[in-house]
């Protein structure tokens, strides 16, 4: 028999933040418009971005203040700031110290490319980036010559792809080893470089980047957008060369010496300042964290409902909206039913884990649609939206960076209704950062399996939440989208974005969640010293911990008042069951509970039976009197193959200061090994079979037999079929006893070791049938090799 608490104890996830939000556009009527402010002077500089001349979807491979490049700069003494949609003028850039312009989409008049070179002559910097001819996407770098010709540059109508080490020494290249020219749709352009520009990078015989200085000005011109937007998701091991060489352009032309980049550990990128609340009103204010947008087995998600919503309460989220695909022809599993059979899940057994209703619809450029009360079938876009709209959904645009042909959508967002988009898609954000200036934003898991539930999340802030017990409803979700109290948690690329207000306090939360784990540490600890059991406490305090590892500091701070409270302090609880059973065979499932507190508690639990078992009773009542003890005894079957897995979640405790659901997730292996003897001519073999049904194939990861035949003793890996895991043992050439351990290893990772076996292969005294003997006798005589093979479990 094994014990098995509910979470172990995590090691505390500090994130070191620094605060240093960058410039933004005005706002009007709370989201920012398109006009670019003239920033506050700093003293390094200010840099202007401009995406005022992007087209088809350009912008979002445009860095701007709102990308990772923009927070990096103001970590490093800059302002940053977007222009969406002003003409270059000179009272544009007063006040700007450097320019950035990436391969325009529309032409630059002559006006501003006057504008620009003048700026250069006066002692501005600019910094110049293109991208390679990219035919479906329609986009190259030609519209940045007018500029760059004036300085002996001129950018190819060509592709450079890999990466490079060959640069130059210069400040601009200063602690850079390499740089990456390549990644997902793009690669660079080559340049071709005359006097007055000298050549600083080059690929193979191309030059990929050059710089010029002209009157009292600098310009840097680089044939690739990858190193100002590659820095931490798939970078290929160049993210700290990237933000080293993207600081050092920009230093560069601002007239500042080379310097190590600052790049704190959690990037902070603010799109708006958001309301102006005090800190009484923001308190008012409930913080949930969840998923939007995964997908289970019920479209092409590689995990099932259960198994998804165990990664969701394992990875500390108060909410999931699990988003199936549905398409254009009516099907009967997808779209809705992967929420739909998730929400049943969570109420029928009282987990601790909201889900909303929603559906991806794929018939058309994917669109999510939530919260929705039955499937949409479409293949037509503006359908789609309406269809969501009448359902009094919200229709919200997914990665828009996916393929080439979702830009004529993007473009049309708002004439087709959309209600906003995402921001950022499983850590793909690229230059996508300034579409939260003037639309309503999200973050999109999308990872489609349970080892992405967790990387991607969203931060959501509710005053007065309309749901049970003051929880946030699927409606209340929609209302924050809607007024962007929204903080996308993006750990792939460690990230938090929002309006500045709601970042901020997220920080704070997290702050207080820390403080608050501390001392509820300390409170703990006491007690333990004393001798006391309080595993009831223990298991709080390290879901609080897990709920800060994973970046929900509202959680923490609930579950650490519940692990110092001293009601939980006064319940010690234990579940207890083997860790490996016999095929259809009973065993005990016990729930063990010691009440030292001066007043009686009643424990509800269900369990839920999620694969190769049968367990009576399902739902049982603990009555636990004052300073008392009390169990429930639960009646497991096995089947007779695969992995028994179960939860038994406690959803209430029925005390007067109320505690929060505790789950406890169970495995357990069953042991059916079985040998069967293979004739062969070389010898006697027996295959080694650890059986499986469908329903467990995705809870196994490997399984392992270690034998020892007395010349040789290994540990291999079995192969995996179908319904089984499959070693094949020998050949020998005569009678030879093995000795078999066969261990399970299952998707968490936890191994399951069966006991050992004695297998005897071959019969007894008889020698292995002689190959040559089989051969000449072939078609006179028949052979008939015996091969007996005797197994049986070694008594240990």
């Amino acid at each position: 028999m094994r014990k098995k608490r509910l979470v172990p104890i995590f090691a505390l996830f500090v994130m070191i933040i620094i605060m240093a939000p960058a410039g933004i556009p005005t706002k009007t009527n709370d989201v920012a418009s398109d006009v670019a402010s003239v920033p506050a002077q700093v003293p390094l500089g200010s840099v202007l971005f401009d995406e005022a001349h992007t087209a088809n979807a350009s912008s979002l491979w445009v860095p701007g203040n709102a990308s990772l490049f923009g927070w990096m700069l103001t970590e490093n003494g800059y302002s940053a700031t977007t222009n969406l949609d002003q003409e270059i003028t000179p009272s544009l850039l007063s006040g700007y110290d450097v320019f950035v312009l990436f391969f325009p989409m529309v032409a630059l008049s002559s006006n501003e490319v006057s504008t620009i070179t003048s700026f250069v002559e006066n002692g501005g910097g600019v910094l110049l980036a293109g991208t390679q001819r990219e035919i479906n996407w329609g986009f190259d770098s030609s519209r940045l010559n007018p500029i760059s010709e004036e300085y002996g540059v001129s950018f190819n109508n060509d592709v450079i792809e890999g990466d490079t080490d060959s640069l130059e020494t210069h400040p601009i290249t200063g602690d850079v080893s390499q740089i990456d020219l390549q990644n997902d749709a793009f690669g660079s352009c080559s340049l071709e470089v005359t006097s007055p520009a000298e050549s600083i990078i080059t690929k193979d015989d191309a030059d990929i980047a050059a710089y010029a200085e002209s009157g009292s000005g600098r310009v840097v011109m680089v044939g690739s957008t990858i190193p100002f937007l590659s820095y931490r998701r798939e970078n290929a091991g160049f993210g700290e060369d990237h933000f080293q060489f993207s600081l050092n352009v920009i230093d560069w032309l601002a007239g500042n010496p080379q310097r190590e980049a600052n790049v704190p550990e959690i990037a902070h990128i603010t799109v708006g300042s958001g309301p102006a609340l005090s800190s009484a009103e923001l308190e008012e204010y409930e913080m949930s964290v969840g998923l939007y947008h995964d997908h289970t087995t019920h479209s092409d998600g590689q995990d099932t409902v259960e198994k998804m919503v165990e990664a969701g309460i394992s990875s500390s989220l108060d909410f999931m909206l699990l988003t199936d695909h549905s398409h254009g022809t009516p099907v009967t599993i997808g779209g809705i039913t992967g929420s739909l059979a998730a929400r049943e899940l969570v109420q029928r057994y009282g987990l601790d884990i909201n889900q909303f209703i929603g559906a991806e619809l794929s018939g058309v450029k994917h669109t999510v649609g939530f919260p929705l009360t039955e499937n949409i079938f479409t293949s037509n876009q503006q359908v789609a939206v309406d269809e969501i709209h009448a359902q009094g959904g919200l229709a919200l645009f997914c990665h828009p960076t996916i393929a080439y042909n979702y830009a004529e959508v993007y473009e049309a967002m708002d004439a087709l209704g959309y209600d906003g988009y995402e921001v950022d898609n499983g850590g793909w954000m690229y230059g996508s950062g300034e579409g939260g200036l003037t639309h309503n934003f999200i973050g999109a898991s999308d990872g489609h399996r349970v080892s992405f539930v967790g990387q991607v999340l969203n931060a959501v802030f509710v005053k007065d939440p309309s749901g049970p017990n003051g929880e946030m409803t699927q409606e209340d979700f929609a209302d924050a989208i809607l007024d962007r109290r929204i903080v996308i948690l993006d750990r792939v690329n460690n990230l938090i974005y929002g309006e500045k207000v709601w970042v901020d306090r997220f920080v704070e939360l997290r702050n207080l969640a820390e403080i608050t784990v501390e001392d509820a540490e300390d409170v703990v600890e006491a007690e333990q010293a004393l001798g006391h059991d309080v595993s009831l406490s223990e298991m709080y305090l390290g879901l609080a911990q897990a709920a800060l590892d994973n970046w929900n500091p509202s959680r923490a701070i609930r579950m650490a008042s519940d692990a110092a409270s001293e009601t939980a302090l006064g319940i010690s609880i234990d579940l207890t069951g083997p860790s490996v059973v016999d095929p259809d065979t009973a065993f005990d499932i016990v729930l063990d509970v010691e009440n030292n507190n001066d007043f009686a508690i009643s424990l509800n639990s269900s369990l839920y039976q999620i694969t190769s078992v049968s367990v009576t009773p399902i739902n049982a009542v603990i009555d636990i009197a004052a300073e008392s003890s009390g169990a429930a005894t639960r009646t497991g079957t096995p089947d007779s193959e695969g992995i028994v897995s179960y939860w038994l979640n406690i959803p209430s405790f029925n005390t007067t200061e109320p505690l929060s659901p505790v789950l406890f997730t169970w495995n357990s292996a069953i042991d059916n090994v079985t040998a069967t003897a293979v004739d062969g001519d070389s010898g006697y073999s027996a295959d080694v079979r650890w059986h499986m049904d469908a329903g467990s194939r995705k809870l196994v990861s490997s399984v392992l037999i270690a034998y020892d035949d007395g010349e040789t003793s290994e540990e291999v890996e079995m192969d995996p079929s179908w319904n089984w895991y499959e070693y094949r043992l020998g050949p020998y050439s005569t009678a030879t006893n093995v000795t078999v351990t066969v261990t399970v290893i299952d998707s968490d990772g936890v191994q399951y070791e069966l006991e050992p076996r004695v297998i005897t292969i071959g019969a007894t005294g008889s020698p292995a049938p002689d190959l040559t003997l089989v051969i000449v006798g072939i078609g006179a005589v028949a052979v008939i090799a015996v091969v007996i093979l005797f197994i049986k479990r070694r008594q240990v």
